[in-house]
């Protein structure tokens, strides 16, 4: 029973700690057509337009590749929702790029049963994209902000076939999220010098 209140206590104390390491101030603001974004201090690669509550942030993956640039978008809305959108990726060296076949997401490991779309132009120079498709993006967003980590696996053919695992941090899109709520989705907040 001592353990159990023990564990409580810890809990309680651990909350508002979480709460204060969490940078909620914003910087870059800027006023345009389409109203008022700003940037969070805490990930500069999140977007936030106040005027229509939506933000978008790109990410890269945790181990970076010699061939490709590779990032990740995941969009936010002030409603709660969450939707994830594409995998970009852009060869590095396009006269090494192989021929891409297929795609796949694993979430915590497993298969997430999402069917991916290569979209692009595959003819080795441009930047390609796998997206998730329309009715499944905020079902598969709310999974992976549940998840600790989430893959995307490219499988390439050519004359040499192989697999390439571009993995991320799901903690990274949480931490937005949960910034995003304390902020309100306005860029009115504490600003970062």
């Amino acid at each position: 029973m001592r353990l159990i209140l023990a564990a409580a206590l810890l809990a309680a104390i651990a909350l508002p700690a979480h709460a204060q390491r969490l940078d909620t101030r914003v910087r870059e603001v800027w006023s345009a057509a389409d109203g008022t974004t700003c940037r969070l201090n805490a990930n500069p690669y999140v977007q936030l337009n106040e005027t229509s509550g939506a933000a978008i942030f790109v990410q890269t993956p945790i181990d970076r590749d010699p061939q490709y640039s590779i990032s990740f978008t995941m969009t936010f809305t002030a409603s709660g929702g969450a939707r994830a959108e594409r995998l970009m990726f852009v060869p590095i060296r396009s006269n090494d790029r192989p021929p891409l076949r297929a795609a796949r997401l694993l979430i915590d490991g497993e298969d997430s049963g999402v069917t991916l779309s290569l979209l692009g132009n595959y003819d080795h120079t441009e930047r390609g994209y796998v997206t998730v498709p329309e009715p499944d993006r905020a079902e598969t967003a709310r999974r992976m902000l549940a998840a600790r980590n989430f893959d995307f696996v490219i499988d390439e053919g050519g004359p040499s076939p192989r697999s390439r695992r571009f993995r991320f941090d799901a903690a990274r899109f949480s931490e937005v999220a949960e910034i995003l709520s304390l902020i309100r989705f306005s860029c009115a907040g504490d600003r970062a010098s």
